[in-house]
Parts: structure tokens; C-alpha cells; sequence
């Protein structure tokens, strides 16, 4: 075989054999190829970056878990990105994306609390959404509890909190036992405890406390005179309020114990007395108020208007019937008379708790969820019928309990 036997390499013939996308990449300039190869692989890392932030800001399982009710609230260290953010809050939440955000980055929980001002309608945070929260966050600096049948037994789980730095326990039944916890939460600056049965033991427990700046006792069965003691001891701090709330407090107690001292439904209030045995109606009627919400509370003024002597107090909640018709729908669930003295404008005892025969849960499931204005004309029908001139009752506020209340 000769040398003219052989094929030849032909530039044209290949030229032509290749694609044309690919003759046409050839005559772009490499310094061009290079920064369009670039620019490419800059472009497959941003999105491949954006998903994984993306991804990664997502909440966590333990997060998702405590979210099974609405009103449950997390507050995360740094919030999602918009356009109005600090720059560095970008770069912080790029980092977390990058990295999955994870329980550490919980900030705040709000348990039971009220949802856009409207009242909250579930059965409240329990002893085990506190283990729960012990558990999974431990590194948590701000916890609101709310409305719930937690116990001061199921807050000593809160002992693993150490970095809390907020607590926030209002309307439940806890008492003095709390001042047990106070030693385990060394960051701790703001404990409030509003309507509790906490009192003089928490606020002595108080005064020892190296980082507690603001205690709320409002509602509570502490005395000026404790407070007063803790102002002496820590003249640089601060508590909220400054004086003990004066008048007659009252809470709910439910008939399997626990206790409420706000409920965000319809109630009646009567006020009866000063009581004379030997008149033809011993307990005469002072009053009979209606109500959007239940929260029975004598204002030291008012209280001054009362003769001297012994009243008593019914408070009946306005709930649907197991079993009923359009036209009889509701009815009243009565409780058992509390008395109280009043003399010189002061109620003997100050606190009182009102026993009503039913449990918190049953009553929230019989709360009317019809129209308002259908319980609102049932209610005026009664109270004409009882002899009252109906009086427009308070609406619950958009942000929640009204001033005299917080």
C-alpha cells in the first residue's frame, strides 16, 4: 500500500463535519469563553445557594410540633429576610439558611397567649408543653404562658432554661412554689406573674435574685408591705406595678380545681348585700352587670360607695345547652355564692375565688359560637325580665384586655 492510499486530513471536510454551535463557540474569543464559563457556574451556585437557604430557613421539627394551634407563637433570633432588613440581618439569615435553621435560633415562645386580639378558645398550655419546651429549647430567652392548667410543679422543668432571660405566667393557678425556680435562671431580669396566686414568698424570693430588675405582681395576693420591702432592698431596680392593686380581685375556680381569673366569654355579675337577717330579703341586690368577658373586680372606689356589712358575689356564665332549640339555646351556669365584708371601703378578704359547678373545658365547648348579637338580645331579655335596664355591654378590645386589666 502506497502513501496515496492513506485519507488525508481535510480542514474543511472536519470544519463541516462538526456542529455548528460548536464551530461558532470556537471563533468566540477565549478571554470571552472564559467569563461566560464564569458566569455560568456563578449563576448554578446562586441558585443552588438560594435553594438551600430556602430550604434551611425552614422551621425545624420541633417547631412544627409546638405549632399544632395557631396562637402559639415563635420568635426567631433573626427574622425572615425583607426588604426593609438591616444588611447585616441578611447576611445573618443567609448564614442560618446555609446552615439549617435549627431550635438554637429560637428566640421567644408564646403559649396560649391571645391571637390578633381575638380571645384564645384551646384548652391552654399543659405541665407537658413545658417539658416539651425544656426539652427542645433550651437556649430560649423569652417564654409567655398563658391561660393554661399548668401547675408549679410542671414549671420546675423550666430549670433547664438557664438562658432565660423573660417569663411571662399569667391567668393560671401558681403559687410561691415558683420562687423554687427563680435560682436556676440566673440570666433572668422580667418575671411577670399577673393574676396567679403568687404572693409575698415570690417577691421575698425576689429580693435575692442578682439580675431581676422588673416583677409584675398585678392581680396577685402580694401586699404593699412585701413590696415595699423589695423597693428597700434594691433601690436601683424597678417593679411593675409599684403599689399592690387595691379593691376586691376575684377569680374562677373550676370544679376540677384550677383556676381562671380571665374568661373571654359572656358572664353575669351580681353583687348582693349589706346582708340583714331580719328583713323580708336578706341578701338584696346591689347590682347586676353583664358582661363580654369574665373579670370580677371591685374597684376601691366603688367599694367606698358600699355600706358597711357583709355581701356576696354570683357570677353565672353564659353557655349553650347540651340539648337545645333555636328558641332556648342558652342558659346560665350559676355559681356558689362568695361572701365578703366590706368596712370603711375595704373588702375583707381582697381576693376571693368563685366556685362554679363545671370544668374550664366543658365550658369552652359550650361557649355560643353563633352571632353575638343572638346572646346580646337573650341577655337583655333576662335582665328586663329581672327587673335591670340592660346596659351595652363592653365589647373585648382589638388588642386584647382592656388597661384596667393588664
Amino acid at each position: 500500500m502506497s502513501a496515496h492510499d492513506f485519507p488525508t486530513d481535510d480542514p474543511g471536510t472536519d470544519a463541516a463535519a462538526r456542529p455548528f454551535r460548536q464551530r461558532l463557540w470556537e471563533r468566540v474569543p477565549k478571554w470571552a469563553r472564559i467569563g461566560l464559563i464564569s458566569a455560568a457556574v456563578v449563576v448554578v451556585i446562586h441558585v443552588v445557594a438560594g435553594i438551600r437557604i430556602w430550604y434551611g430557613l425552614q422551621d425545624p421539627a420541633a417547631v412544627i410540633a409546638i405549632q399544632r394551634n395557631p396562637t402559639n407563637m415563635i420568635t426567631y433570633r433573626v427574622e425572615p429576610i425583607d426588604p426593609s432588613s438591616d444588611p447585616l440581618n441578611w447576611l445573618e439569615n443567609m448564614a442560618i439558611g446555609l446552615r439549617g435553621r435549627s431550635v438554637d435560633d429560637v428566640q421567644g415562645i408564646d403559649l396560649g397567649c391571645e391571637f390578633d386580639g381575638q380571645p384564645f378558645e384551646g384548652p391552654g398550655p399543659t405541665d407537658k408543653d413545658l417539658e416539651y419546651v425544656a426539652e427542645h429549647f433550651p437556649k430560649l430567652q423569652t417564654l409567655q404562658i398563658m391561660n393554661g392548667t399548668c401547675t408549679t410543679k410542671g414549671l420546675m422543668a423550666l430549670k433547664a432554661c438557664r438562658e432565660l432571660r423573660q417569663l411571662f405566667i399569667h391567668n393560671m393557678d401558681i403559687d410561691d412554689g415558683l420562687a423554687d425556680l427563680l435560682p436556676h435562671l440566673p440570666e433572668l431580669y422580667d418575671l411577670h406573674v399577673a393574676y396567679t396566686n403568687t404572693g409575698d414568698g415570690l417577691v421575698t424570693a425576689a429580693t435575692q435574685h442578682p439580675k431581676l430588675v422588673s416583677l409584675d405582681v398585678q392581680g396577685t395576693n402580694a401586699t404593699q408591705t412585701s413590696l415595699d420591702a423589695w423597693a428597700a432592698v434594691n433601690p436601683p431596680r424597678t417593679i411593675q406595678p409599684t403599689t399592690a392593686r387595691t379593691g376586691l380581685d376575684s377569680f374562677l375556680r373550676w370544679s376540677d380545681g384550677s383556676a381562671t381569673w380571665f374568661f373571654m366569654y359572656p358572664a353575669l355579675t351580681e353583687i348582693q348585700g349589706p346582708y340583714d337577717p331580719s328583713a323580708a330579703i336578706p341578701w338584696p341586690r346591689r347590682s347586676l352587670e353583664s358582661e363580654s368577658y369574665f373579670a370580677a373586680y371591685l374597684t376601691e372606689q366603688k367599694l367606698e360607695s358600699y355600706a358597711d356589712g357583709k355581701y356576696r358575689m354570683i357570677v353565672s356564665l353564659v353557655l349553650t345547652k347540651a340539648s337545645s332549640t333555636n328558641n332556648d339555646r342558652y342558659e346560665l351556669v350559676v355559681s356558689i355564692p362568695v361572701e365578703f365584708d366590706v368596712l370603711d371601703g375595704e373588702a375583707k378578704p381582697s381576693r376571693v375565688e368563685i366556685r362554679v359547678p363545671i370544668t374550664r373545658d366543658e365550658a369552652v365547648r359550650r361557649i355560643p359560637r353563633d352571632d353575638g348579637d343572638a346572646v346580646d338580645q337573650w341577655v337583655e331579655t333576662l335582665l328586663k325580665r329581672e327587673g335591670v335596664t340592660p346596659v351595652k355591654r363592653r365589647k373585648i378590645p382589638r388588642n386584647g384586655l382592656p388597661d384596667a386589666f393588664r
